[in-house]
């Protein structure tokens, strides 16, 4: 089964690489096949440090880190994830990672995750996707001492998604700062972007996966951030006297405005945002002459997808009002339906 890839030889040539890999468009890197769903891959080993170059009393360059342990002082990293053609259900994602020294000499990871494709409709899908970023203080600096310097040692850890299906892993940003060490390709300008990426994912194939059980022996006095931990600030959705509602990404609030003649019957959530999955509550904040939520039915499972259980009763819309939407499954249940009366 064959990805397109110059970076996986033994399918090209009988193993001798690829001849024409200058009209290859994608560059991927892979895990080996055959996992078990949730066991881990140790993708990546990053160096972060704030070293540089000061001179001593005697005149002469100091470097804080030693050069063969030098990599990079900031990594900005965004790829897309694929099973590649393994499995039953497809998703394509993204997902982006930034990593930096700040003034206080703490390491600041922010890892995202961006749904882009699923063969999966349903508004309870879950991605399979989760990468996270375990991160240890190796080296510190001496407060007042420019000799010295901060080193974080990082790993870029991806989840398994089982189905015997390897992750394939495609850049598309790739940003950093080095310092010039002649040790690391990281930390080499003399080096292609490629023959970087190549370095960072170095033997990905032929990693060992790791068990749920194990990784957090395995990463024992690490810190660790989680593509799922991300909580987004909440987006406010505007709409004009309308029937239906079609949040976007990562909406939590609606400010409607409506009119006397105004029936809301339907709140749809974005594809595969947060805003689809049972337990997501949405606020609505009303503003004009009295409407109506139109009752969606006489029990939660007779209400049609996205529609809204109000226990067989319209409830009025009120100027001034605020209304809160729980959805459990596909149906949005009104809280506090009584407040209204």
């Amino acid at each position: 089964m064959a990805e397109n890839s110059s970076l996986i030889p033994s399918q090209y040539e009988n193993g001798h690489g690829d001849p024409h890999r200058q009209y290859n468009q994608f560059l991927s890197y892979q895990t080996a096949p055959g996992s078990l769903a949730g066991q881990w891959c140790d993708m990546a080993t990053i160096k972060i440090d704030n070293s540089g170059s000061y001179t001593n009393s005697e005149g002469k360059s100091v470097h804080q880190i030693n050069d063969r342990n030098r990599e990079l002082s900031f990594l900005g990293l965004s790829f897309d994830v694929t099973q590649g053609a393994y499995g039953s259900t497809k998703e394509f994602g993204n997902v982006s990672l930034t990593m930096n020294i700040d003034d206080h000499e703490n390491l600041i990871v922010e890892l995202d995750q961006h749904f882009i494709h699923s063969q999966n409709h349903s508004s309870s899908y879950v991605s399979p996707y989760e990468f996270k970023v375990f991160y240890k203080k190796i080296a510190a600096k001496v407060v007042g001492d420019n000799t010295t310097a901060t080193q974080f040692e990082t790993h870029l850890v991806a989840k398994m998604t089982g189905n015997g299906s390897p992750l394939y892993i495609y850049p598309r940003i790739f940003e950093h700062l080095e310092l010039g060490s002649p040790f690391t390709p990281l930390g080499n300008i003399d080096y292609s972007a490629k023959e970087q990426l190549d370095y960072l994912f170095k033997d990905l194939p032929s990693k060992a996966f790791i068990n749920e059980s194990s990784l957090a022996s395995q990463f024992s006095g690490f810190s660790s951030v989680s593509s799922k931990d991300v909580k987004r600030d909440e987006t406010v959705l505007s709409v004009n006297d309308v029937t239906t509602i079609s949040l976007t990404e990562n909406t939590k609030m609606i400010v409607m405005q409506g009119t006397p003649t105004t029936n809301l019957t339907t709140i749809i959530p974005f594809s595969q945002s947060s805003n689809g999955f049972t337990g997501c509550e949405i606020k609505l904040v009303y503003i004009g002459g009295a409407g109506t939520i139109k009752s969606g039915g006489v029990f939660s499972y007779s209400v049609a997808e996205n529609g809204i259980f109000t226990g067989n009763k319209d409830i009025s819309l009120r100027n001034g009002r605020v209304y809160k939407f729980l959805r459990y499954g596909t149906t949005w249940f009104l809280e506090d339906a009584g407040l209204e009366e």
